[in-house]
């Protein structure tokens, strides 16, 4: 059986990849096993799925029913992430032996890109579709043309430029990505940033039960004959434990560093560090350290704001419910200071993980105060759902950061 490491960043048959990937599943020894696939909703995708339901599913999950077994499955328009769909699926898998000891949950990321060769170079990108040629994948084809509708196209845009690096104009600027191998490249850098929202998810929530995440993002070529595929890399996330530990080895999110090299019939890629294994970062770290270099939010003269603590700070019934003085201190910072609110908000865990790129935007150098007042919106509005308890502390906390010196 051939390790992940002989595997990632080079061409392989799609059965050569499901076989990488059920060995490295089985090398945890779980009490059980869960997947997810995530793909386009391309039916080019068609011949991936299988390989992954038969190299995978039928030998690691468990029968639903009718000895049918099922990875749990999304289908997207450019293979984009669902945010929220990984609890989903790991729940689901949770059985009284995992639950007893741990279970392994392999989630899938597929983006993917047509190959053709001609007169012995391959062109990715374009490949005969029936009875004429089409563009594989149409979705990250309009992202790269610069189209901004259907709504999908914006979602893609946004984590194309995430934390503040615009991998649109790198895939389209020929001095540095040859016109060739644009298509092949926007593929793997999809892969790695749904992979990479997968990975928010999982460091910001714990599973159910003790869980081992593998995250692969892979790229299916779609040929005129057999497809074959190129994992780009492995997220390993394992929260069995109160102290989870996260890694990523694998091919990087920067189009521009990439470097493909033929190898007869297929071909690698790699960059500076995909052969190195590394800590994954934790997005809420990287912005609450942000919040904390903020200069403190100057509110001593605003009367409402005052007027707000002192009811926070009151005793007996002239003190309002907190959730009721939360609601009316974000409306005012929202207004006022939303950028190091928005930072603080989302760095404490506050804020939705799915806001992680707007939160980034926020970030930079001059703050994207739009974004800010979005984000701080977003959790005003969330406060219908917050527990009594969870709102003291919340009041407490974001009182302790406006008012720091």
């Amino acid at each position: 059986m051939m390790g992940l490491d002989s595997v990632i960043g080079r061409e392989h048959r799609l059965d050569e990849v499901a076989r990488a990937i059920q060995t490295r599943a089985h090398q945890w020894r779980p009490a059980g096993t869960g997947a997810m696939l995530i793909t386009c909703s391309d039916e080019s995708e068609k011949e991936c799925v299988d390989a992954f339901e038969q190299g995978v599913v039928s030998d690691l999950l468990p029968s639903l029913k009718f000895a049918r077994k099922s990875a749990y499955r999304t289908a997207t328009l450019g293979g984009r992430y669902e945010w929220g769909s990984i609890h989903f699926a790991g729940d689901h898998y949770d059985t009284q032996q995992t639950k007893k000891a741990f279970k392994v949950m392999i989630v899938k990321v597929q983006s993917h890109v047509a190959a053709a060769e001609i007169d012995g170079a391959v062109f990715y990108g374009r490949l005969t579709r029936y009875d004429r040629e089409s563009v594989y994948c149409g979705a990250l084809h309009a992202l790269l043309d610069g189209h901004r509708r259907p709504a999908f196209l914006e979602q893609l845009r946004e984590t194309f430029l995430s934390e503040g690096v615009d991998r649109v104009a790198a895939l389209n600027d020929e001095s540095r990505i040859p016109l060739a191998h644009r298509a092949l490249f926007a593929a793997v850098v999809n892969a790695r940033l749904q992979s990479r929202k997968v990975m928010l998810e999982i460091q910001d929530r714990g599973p159910a039960s003790p869980t081992v995440f593998l995250v692969f993002p892979c790229v299916t070529l779609n040929r005129s004959g057999h497809d074959t595929e190129i994992l780009c890399g492995v997220y390993e996330a394992d929260r069995r434990t109160a102290h989870p530990e996260y890694s990523y080895q694998g091919l990087g999110d920067d189009p521009g560093a990439y470097e493909l090299q033929r190898m007869g019939h297929y071909v690698q890629l790699a960059d500076a560090g995909s052969e190195t294994k590394r800590d994954a970062r934790d997005h809420r770290d990287l912005i609450a350290a942000a919040a904390r270099e903020h200069p403190a939010v100057a509110l001593a003269d605003n009367p409402r704001f005052a007027e707000l603590v002192r009811r926070a700070k009151a005793t007996g019934g002239d003190r309002l419910p907190s959730k009721q003085i939360l609601a009316g201190l974000l409306l005012v910072l929202g207004e006022v200071a939303p950028v190091p609110v928005a930072l603080f908000l989302f760095g404490s865990g506050l804020a939705g993980v799915y806001h992680a790129w707007r939160v980034h935007r926020v970030a930079a150098q001059g703050g994207d105060r739009d974004a800010a007042e979005q984000i701080v919106d977003d959790v005003r509005h969330s406060l219908e759902t917050m527990s009594p308890e969870q709102a003291d502390r919340t009041l407490e906390a974001l009182l302790a950061f406006v008012e720091r010196a």
